[in-house]
């Protein structure tokens, strides 16, 4: 016999026993813990019994990076959880990061984007280099200097140079926005060639891009799983 709990924990219900049926002849699960039934009483046939069990409230759902959608929190454990389950993560396992990109045409590859800067704006590029070596992987995957901001600021409703949705996804997940300043706030970018940055604008609100260093460093992993 399987039941589900209440949102406090609590599952009540009613088992009706017929002939010389014994409650040692059934399992009950409650809320997918097996519970062990009453033996201190005589359990007779044919009448009614309500039993009552105080189960702890299931843990937040993991979902893999492929059935993630965009905004959830990245754990350290590489897995992905709703914004809503922020403080109440599996022991042990840490927000790290958001989703913020997932393929348009492949939902299996996608982008994270870490919850805070690694730096203030006096990082240089080697240094930038440095960091991302330095940084813990997760699920496998190697930290890096974005190259899909774009991408991450569509995910979001924005264009090319909107980036208000990340910065409000990234708050709501318990993360930073980006910093901001007109011209005197920017972030590394991974291109092809060095020293390439992006301006975020003193509203917090666009971006635009151009050459310069050193720079604040926002790190991010791609997935592809």
């Amino acid at each position: 016999m399987n039941i589900t709990t209440d949102e406090s924990g609590v599952a009540t219900f009613a088992s009706a026993m017929y002939n010389y049926a014994n409650f040692d002849y059934y399992s009950l699960t409650v809320g997918g813990n097996a519970i062990t039934l009453p033996a201190d009483k005589e359990v007779e046939a044919g009448k009614i019994y309500n039993v009552s069990r105080s189960v702890a409230p299931a843990g937040p759902t993991a979902y893999t990076l492929t059935a993630s959608t965009v905004g959830m929190i990245v754990g350290s454990d590489g897995k992905a959880y709703a914004v809503a389950d922020k403080d109440n993560l599996p022991d042990g396992v840490t927000a790290v990061g958001m989703v913020a990109y997932k393929g348009k045409y492949d939902a299996s590859m996608g982008s994270v984007i870490a919850l805070t800067d690694e730096s203030d704006g006096t990082m240089s590029w080697a240094n930038a280099q440095t960091a991302c070596a330095n940084k813990a992987s997760v699920g496998g995957y190697s930290w890096k200097i974005p190259d899909t901001w774009i991408f991450m600021f569509e995910s979001f409703g924005g264009n090319d140079s909107n980036c208000t949705g990340l910065n409000t996804a990234l708050v709501n997940a318990g993360g930073d926005a980006l910093k901001s300043g007109y011209y005197s706030v920017s972030y590394w970018i991974e291109s092809v060639g060095e020293g390439n940055i992006m301006y975020v604008n003193s509203d917090g609100s666009t971006a635009s891009y151009s050459f310069g260093d050193p720079s604040h460093l926002r790190l991010c992993f791609d997935f592809d799983e």
